[in-house]
């Protein structure tokens, strides 16, 4: 029995002195960074609230026009097989090239976006549209602050 009081106040003291720690070091760094293993459980408080990134927005595949128009997030019967990471990067790379006005990066990232993600559906006409988003917002309801396009275009027709 006394050593199980023992083990009670060595748990009580240890946490304690870890929440006691957590605290200290949280107000001596101000938000800059953690100390493992006493951290400062601020996990989920540094997510961004606003985000914005690019986006392709397809209006017609193979002659099926979409309406409404579908973002390549939504429109995955089209594309099964696409690498999603792959497709996100090319995607910001296109978008910022063309906010840039990157004639010889926009000629690059099109080829690429086209040969490699859009392939094999006959003609597609799509466009890159820059989104901004309330993340929780967009996570819930799906929903956009503002969209603006940035890019139109329309594929070659490429078969597989």
């Amino acid at each position: 029995m006394q050593r199980y009081n023992r083990l009670k106040i060595f748990a009580a003291v240890l946490l304690c002195g870890y929440a006691a720690a957590a605290v200290v070091i949280k107000g001596a760094l101000r938000h800059e960074r953690e100390i493992f293993p006493i951290f400062s459980w601020s996990l989920y408080s540094t997510v961004p609230r606003e985000a914005a990134e690019y986006g392709v927005r397809i209006f017609e595949v193979g002659g099926e026009t979409l309406n409404p128009p579908l973002f390549f997030e939504d429109a995955r019967a089209f594309f099964p097989y696409v690498n999603q990471a792959q497709l996100f990067m090319t995607v910001q790379s296109l978008g910022r090239a063309l906010e840039s006005d990157n004639t010889e990066a926009i000629k690059t990232y099109r080829r690429l976006l086209e040969r490699h993600h859009l392939r094999g559906r006959g003609v597609i006409h799509y466009e890159i549209v820059r989104r901004r988003f309330n993340t929780l917002t967009r996570w819930v309801t799906g929903e956009f602050r503002t969209l603006r396009t940035v890019g139109t275009f329309s594929t070659e027709g490429q078969r597989p």
